[in-house]
Order: C-alpha cells, then sequence, then structure tokens
C-alpha cells in the first residue's frame, strides 16, 4: 500500500472504509433524525411534560445518546425547558427571541445561563433520573460522553467524515432547538391557538425537528404527546410514539381529543 494510500484510508476510511458521498449523507441524516428524537419524545413529551411513559429500555437508550451528544444534563434540560412554560415570552423566559437576541439563540447562550442556576434546577427539574448512573456517569462526567463519540466516529469513518459527524452531533440539537424551535417557532409561522404567548408553527421546517415546529400547537396543551392538529399537520414524533407504543416501549399516551378552533 503507498503512503497516499494509507493517508487516505486514515482520512476517509476507518473500520467502515470508504463510503460514497450518499453514504455519508445518509448517515448524516439518520444521525440528526435519532438525536432529535431522542430530545422530543424523552427528555421533552416523556420527563417535562409527563405525556407519556417511557420503559427503561428505550429511556436508558435515550439517556446514553443524549451523554454522548449534549454536555449539558438531562435536569438541566428539562428545567429550563419547564421554566420557558412558566415564563413564556416574558423577560424571565430563559430562551426567549423576544428578550434574548439572535446569537444568543443560536449559541444557547440563554439557555446554559439558566442551567447554571441552582435554584432553576432546584424549583423546576424536579422528577428527573437521579439513579447512580447518572450520578456516577452522566452528570459527573458529563463531558466525557462527546469525547467518547468523537473518537467512535474517527475510528469507525476516518478522521474527516468522523469530525464532521461529531460537529453535526454536538451542535444539531442546540441549533434547532434553541435557534429554530425557540426562535424562530416563536417569531414565525401560523397559530392554530389563541395561546397567551407568541407560539407558532412552522412547517416547512418541522420534519427537522421531529413535529417540534409545530410549537404553537404544543403551548395550547404541553402535556399532549401528539403535536398535529390539523390533517396536513406532519408530527415524526407522533410517528415514532405510535411504533414506539406498538412494541410495548412506550405506554401511557396523552393526546388532545380535538382539534382547537
Amino acid at each position: 500500500m503507498s503512503i497516499f494510500s494509507s493517508l487516505e484510508a486514515i482520512l476517509f476510511g476507518g473500520l467502515v472504509g470508504a463510503l460514497p458521498w450518499w453514504g455519508y449523507l445518509i448517515i448524516g441524516v439518520a444521525l440528526t433524525q435519532v438525536l432529535v428524537m431522542v430530545v422530543s419524545l424523552y427528555l421533552h413529551r416523556s420527563l417535562a411534560h409527563r405525556a407519556l411513559v417511557m420503559k427503561p429500555v428505550l429511556a436508558n437508550f435515550s439517556r446514553f445518546l443524549f451523554w454522548l451528544s449534549q454536555t449539558s444534563t438531562i435536569k438541566e434540560w428539562v428545567a429550563v425547558h419547564r421554566k420557558h412554560h412558566r415564563y413564556v415570552d416574558e423577560e424571565d423566559d430563559p430562551h426567549s427571541p423576544w428578550f434574548h437576541n439572535i446569537w444568543m439563540m443560536l449559541f444557547a447562550t440563554s439557555y446554559r445561563r439558566a442551567a447554571r442556576d441552582p435554584e432553576v434546577l432546584r424549583i423546576y427539574g424536579a422528577g428527573t433520573p437521579s439513579d447512580s448512573l447518572e450520578k456516577n456517569l452522566f452528570s459527573k462526567h458529563r463531558r466525557l460522553g462527546i469525547l467518547v463519540s468523537g473518537l467512535s466516529f474517527v475510528l469507525l469513518f476516518g478522521i474527516v467524515p468522523g469530525i464532521c459527524f461529531w460537529l453535526i452531533q454536538v451542535t444539531y440539537l442546540p441549533i434547532v432547538a434553541s435557534f429554530g424551535v425557540n426562535g424562530i417557532g416563536h417569531r414565525f409561522g401560523y397559530r392554530n391557538n389563541d395561546t397567551p404567548d407568541e407560539s407558532r408553527n412552522v412547517v416547512p421546517l418541522d420534519p427537522l425537528a421531529c413535529g417540534e415546529l409545530l410549537h404553537n400547537n404544543h403551548h395550547k396543551d404541553p402535556s399532549s404527546a401528539k403535536f398535529s392538529l390539523r390533517s396536513w399537520e406532519f408530527d415524526p414524533g407522533w410517528g415514532w410514539i405510535t411504533f414506539f407504543k406498538w412494541v410495548g416501549l412506550i405506554t401511557q399516551v396523552r393526546i388532545r381529543q380535538a382539534p382547537s378552533s
């Protein structure tokens, strides 16, 4: 093997070997959709709003994947989101585009500021995992997960694709959740419901966020596991819930009974 072939294998091969461009594209898209599914179903619909119950095998898989992709903890995420609902589009809202500029939304700086507040965690973080796995691994070594995933991507796919996949994994969720759902979703779009906030539905971008950009629908009834109201609204998260319920990994699903007028 020539030195150039060896270099190419290191940069673009890894254990999997070199893939065509569309192979990397499929993996990248699949990675983003699994990540946003985990946040939408587990952290958001299950933990933050108690709209469904996950069996331990699916819940622990979700916890592990979140740890591999983010440095924040589950308790921080849930607490900040619950505070958002408590003060939505008011001055104390930790991530409202009406009180935080676009750069704070894009880089989730306002979210991180709220997550560092012990009072926010104490008041809004109840009911999140607190077992030995959370205390001794996920919370105690919160930054280890993204290091493990980064090394794994490089070993599997080579340096260049591995770093690209790692960057997608650690940046996609903050951009979609903070800038997309809580930024765009409170500025642009249409409203099915007359809520006391500025939440809106952004259907063209919604598939990228697992249904989370049906945001006005969600704010009308946060404890509903199904975000779509109209026949033409598409909630990918509800498709996942239906599947996991069918195989017995999700139970006690709550949905609203009828669309609001």
